[in-house]
């Protein structure tokens, strides 16, 4: 039984087909397991990342927030002040 064109170069080079097919797949196999690998761990890195990230944003915000509270209570106060001296017009309430 004659090899055909595809095997004539493992046939010059005294190699088996078989064996050489079964060393690509074991090559396949190892790129496929490090690549699942990296990719298991980059997705738990992002995860963490993202938690982090997350918590350190709701404290920047909640902080963000009492700072404006605390500014607003000032003005109200400067204002209030204001008007108990005079300098601004009394307080228009809406009907």
């Amino acid at each position: 039984m004659a090899a055909g064109p595809r095997f004539e170069v493992f046939k010059a080079l005294g190699l088996n087909y078989y064996g050489f097919h079964v060393r690509k797949e074991k090559v396949y196999n190892v790129f496929a397991a490090g690549i699942s690998t990296f990719l298991l761990g980059f997705t738990a890195y992002m995860a963490v990342t993202f938690v982090c990230n997350w918590r350190s944003t709701i404290l920047f915000v909640r902080y963000h927030n009492a700072k404006l509270e605390l500014e607003r209570e000032g003005y109200i106060k400067q204002i209030s002040e204001a008007r108990d001296k005079g300098l601004l017009p009394p307080r228009e309430t809406p009907k």
